[in-house]
């Protein structure tokens, strides 16, 4: 299932910035909802929001919160729903 989907689960993969902002993720639409957020390296579960904004607020961007400074180069893999 692709990220152009109109219903369904999505996986992405994002590297983390040095602070609050946008993240480009060309597909994301204005209220998928992240329910699953794992860093990837080193492996730590950080739960649905916790880095990262709960659900989608501008198309194709994903919004890191100002919570995870100091993760700059992190990469994190989000789980999402779509259409519910």
């Amino acid at each position: 299932m692709g990220i152009d989907t109109e219903f369904g689960v999505l996986r992405i993969s994002v590297v983390a910035r040095s602070g609050a902002g946008a993240i480009s993720v060309p597909g994301l639409k204005v209220g998928d909802i992240v329910i699953w957020c794992f860093q990837t390296s080193p492996p730590a579960w950080t739960g649905p929001g916790g880095a990262f904004e709960a659900i989608i607020s501008v198309a194709d961007e994903l919004q890191q919160t100002g919570s995870v400074g100091g993760l700059q180069g992190v990469p994190f893999d989000l789980i999402l729903l779509r259409g519910v």
